[in-house]
């Protein structure tokens, strides 16, 4: 860091704090301005850690973007990021001092939220491939994801985000608003880059965390494009699988999903596999997933069912019916009374 170009207070405040170096910013390109605004600080020339104002929001999301912004505002270093003011002194940009990853000696990933940031109630975020080989399976999984998000609490915060050559990641919202994107299915096109939209997502979502957190990720293949090794996405998904309530159901046709899900640190219970080029079998796998959320939300159980499992390979000729793959409802466990 140039610390000749820092007051003393700021610098005082920077021995309690951990700058936003290079390496953050991929990490960082997964947020909006409200998330960064969030998880990010600037330290002003008498040491005080303040919030982003907005405009700074924007101009950092411009640059995380790689849209057009003002270079002569933000300064990126190896160890550390500033804001440049008319005046020719330097803000440091550190990460918010409730975040984990805000102290000195962690990684230059952003680290796990507290507790204290984790938000009362469910999200839900859809992921779908969208590339050129689900051409025949697209309008399936399009009326699969809204049948699974109808199926969520009015209350639940719903995201909807597709991946091909490219990550789209959705905005968070209603699940009437996420139904709205949902009855106008894009183009499906380009290769399959599942691995960089993963990690996108679920750091995403670590910055947002519920008290129930769900990723539902649907594939017909294998990744052909990503950035992200294997490695990185095995330690995202054991790092968000690692907190409560913070679960990957990971649904593929055209592979073993259980040995793809288990090979980046997904359990065989939240896997499934479901019958490649048949638009039925999406649409049962969508409605598993809904099942599968709904027996979480009131019984705390989790995993495909045999039948669910079974459902959605086997040759079919009518659609399944909704309920037809409920089996039997989860006994609601009671707490034993202590004996004295």
């Amino acid at each position: 860091m140039h610390q000749l170009h820092l007051s003393e207070p700021q610098q005082n405040s920077l021995l309690a704090l951990r700058p936003v170096a290079h390496g953050d910013l991929a990490t960082l390109a997964a947020l909006d301005e409200a998330a960064l605004s969030a998880r990010l600080r600037i330290v002003t020339e008498d040491g005080t850690v303040r919030e982003l104002r907005p405009n700074y929001a924007a101009e950092l999301s411009k640059m995380l973007q790689k849209r057009p912004y003002d270079q002569s505002w933000i300064s990126v270093g190896e160890a550390a990021s500033y804001f440049n003011t008319r005046s020719g002194s330097r803000l440091p940009l550190v990460f918010a001092p409730h975040d984990a990853a805000g102290t000195a000696g962690h990684s230059s990933r952003i680290g796990v939220p507290s507790e204290e940031a984790v938000v009362e109630g469910e999200s839900i975020h859809v992921v779908v491939d969208q590339s050129s080989s689900m051409q025949s399976m697209n309008a399936a999984a399009y009326a699969g994801a809204r049948e699974l998000v109808e199926a969520m609490p009015d209350e639940a915060a719903v995201t909807f985000s597709t991946f091909a050559s490219e990550v789209h990641i959705g905005e968070q919202g209603t699940k009437r608003g996420v139904l709205d994107i949902l009855d106008r299915p894009a183009v499906a096109r380009g290769q399959t880059a599942l691995r960089d939209a993963m990690v996108r997502v679920i750091d995403l979502e670590l910055t947002r965390r519920r008290t129930v957190t769900t990723v539902v990720v649907v594939t017909d293949g294998q990744d052909t494009i990503s950035a992200t090794s294997e490695q990185a996405v095995r330690d995202a998904v054991e790092r968000f699988q690692g907190l409560a309530g913070c679960r990957i159901l990971f649904m593929g046709s055209n592979q073993d999903a259980v040995v793809s899900a288990q090979r980046i640190g997904i359990g065989a219970h939240r896997a499934l596999t479901f019958g490649g080029q048949d638009a039925n079998h999406m649409r049962v796998a969508f409605r598993a997933a809904s099942q599968n959320a709904a027996c979480y939300r009131s019984f705390g159980s989790d995993g495909f069912t045999s039948l669910q499992r079974s459902a959605s390979v086997r040759p079919s000729t009518p659609p399944v019916e909704a309920g037809a793959l409920d089996g039997p409802t989860p006994p609601v466990l009671r707490r034993m009374r202590s004996v004295a």
